[in-house]
């Protein structure tokens, strides 16, 4: 048999000082002298625990952010104990799960389950208590500065009336041909990115690159800088850069705004976009990768770690102690970290897939990378760029493409596809490495399936991303844990990629 306990943690607005009300279902529990918390008493006033479902790729996809929803918990306030809390900020909430008895120690309970709170309601005899999502703080549309549009004459990096509301450039990690924004035109200064970056690779005037004459600082806007024609300075703590002539062709700038632009210092540019106080741990198999992008005007922080997930082969979520964490989709072939036997397996179905090729093999996967995010047109291309490679990149939305294939499985399975997959990595390696590995992962059918398992098992080992396996009418496979659901804590589903 197994106990619940549930732990709200309450801030006194008064005192600024939090209160923790310990509370379990039907008998109550008290935690032993040697306990830590000692003798904490937990009131049998917990009436229903919160339901809870995640799901590590939303839609049923191979790749990307989590997806699930959170209930609600609901308490007995029959004899009002909770009324004096009514003014009391409540914070978090938290679920252990240990075994039933009265003399159990409190370090036999394992945590199961951190939340926010979102809100509290006092109905009645009753206080339901609503919880906030993980990924909530993610989901938002990304925070992004408009111009004010007051210049005055020459003075100023704000734009003309004209610019007035329009959104400041945003680029994550690193861009190449990245547009720019004219806000000075009188004084010759663009802006590529909103912000400090860390090197300019170049500026390019119909893909002809310009000479760089140093960062000139706050310098930029002067009206007396002298800055000689076919060169330009910068601003590199503003994102800013000026001309010692007007160009005449499109401007594109290549510039890493991280020293390091990795996808781990991407997540720490959205977090500080966001205000967010989530943690950021990401594995190293993705989150050492280099990449970078410009998010799409209204996009969400979630959008972009989706975004560079299904461009790595990678998943992410945000767990429940509020940590960003993700890593590369393994292949099933290293060691099971955990197992189910049969027993603890009530049934085991099947889940319809969210990809656009469904369960079937893939015979051969392409990724392109380098993207390129102002293509030019042959006659914008300035006549001095005589290289038949360059002005092709110039060209080109992607300026590479890695491939791998596997003919035998399109033998094996002719209905097998070709997977496409769009990268913001920026090297080759990435890319090869990334084809090799998805051709591995689909070059055979998946499939994914839920299975309804035991309270017995121990929902710590339940972490998403970890590889399992399910002793199943006499076979084992192997799968990932893609996601759990529970309702009261009593049965667990188990999504599983296998």
């Amino acid at each position: 048999m197994t106990r619940y306990l549930l732990e709200l943690t309450l801030r006194n607005p008064a005192t600024g000082t939090d209160t923790v009300l310990r509370l379990t279902e039907r008998s109550s529990y008290t935690t032993r002298p040697a306990d830590s918390p000692s003798q904490a008493w937990y009131r049998p006033y917990a009436k229903r625990l919160v339901n809870y479902e995640t799901d590590l790729f939303a839609g049923g996809k191979a790749f990307g952010g989590s997806g699930g929803s959170v209930g609600e918990a609901l308490l007995n306030n029959a004899s009002r104990w909770l009324d004096p809390y009514q003014g009391y900020a409540w914070r978090s909430a938290r679920i252990l799960q240990g075994p039933l008895g009265r003399f159990v120690p409190y370090s036999s309970f394992m945590p199961i389950l951190s939340l926010a709170i979102a809100g509290r309601d006092f109905v009645g005899d009753e206080v339901s208590v609503r919880f906030r999502a993980g990924r909530a703080a993610w989901d938002r549309a990304i925070p992004r500065a408009t111009y004010a549009g007051t210049n005055s004459g020459p003075v100023g990096i704000e734009g003309n009336a004209d610019l007035a509301g329009t959104l400041k450039p945003l680029v994550l990690g690193f861009g190449l041909g990245c547009p720019v924004q004219w806000v000075n035109p009188s004084l010759v200064v663009a802006q590529w990115h909103n912000g400090p970056v860390d090197s300019l690779l170049g500026v390019n005037v119909g893909g002809a690159t310009w000479t760089y004459a140093g960062d000139v600082g706050s310098a930029i806007g002067y009206t007396g800088l002298s800055i000689a024609a076919g060169s330009y300075v910068s601003d590199n703590s503003r994102g800013l850069i000026r001309f010692g002539s007007k160009p005449l062709r499109k401007v594109t700038v290549d510039g890493f705004v991280l020293a390091t632009p990795t996808v781990a210092g991407c997540a720490a540019q959205l977090a500080a976009l966001l205000g967010t106080s989530d943690l950021i741990s990401l594995d190293s198999s993705w989150g050492s990768q280099i990449m970078g992008w410009l998010p799409d005007d209204g996009a969400t922080a979630s959008d972009v770690l989706d975004m560079m997930a299904r461009g790595a082969g990678a998943w992410w979520r945000v767990d429940e102690t509020s940590t960003l964490r993700g890593a590369l989709v393994p292949n099933l072939t290293g060691a099971a970290t955990f197992t189910i036997a049969e027993k603890d397996i009530a049934r085991l179905d099947l889940m319809s897939s969210g990809d656009d090729w469904g369960d079937v093999p893939i015979w051969r996967v392409e990724v392109d990378y380098s993207r390129n995010w102002t293509p030019l047109t042959e006659d914008e291309i300035d006549p001095s760029v005589t290289s038949a490679t360059t002005r092709g990149n110039l060209m080109r939305t992607w300026r590479g493409t890695a491939a791998a294939q596997n003919a035998a499985t399109l033998t094996a399975y002719p209905e097998a596809q070709v997977l496409k997959v769009q990268s913001p990595a920026l090297q080759a390696a990435a890319a090869n490495e990334l084809a090799t590995r998805l051709l591995t992962l689909h070059g055979q059918p998946r499939s994914r399936r839920a299975a309804t398992v035991s309270a017995r098992i121990n929902p710590g080992q339940m972490v998403a991303g970890r590889i399992g396996q399910a002793i199943w009418r006499g076979q084992t496979p192997k799968f990932m844990h893609t996601g759990t659901a529970s309702e009261d804590g009593r049965t667990f589903t188990l999504r599983m990629f296998v």
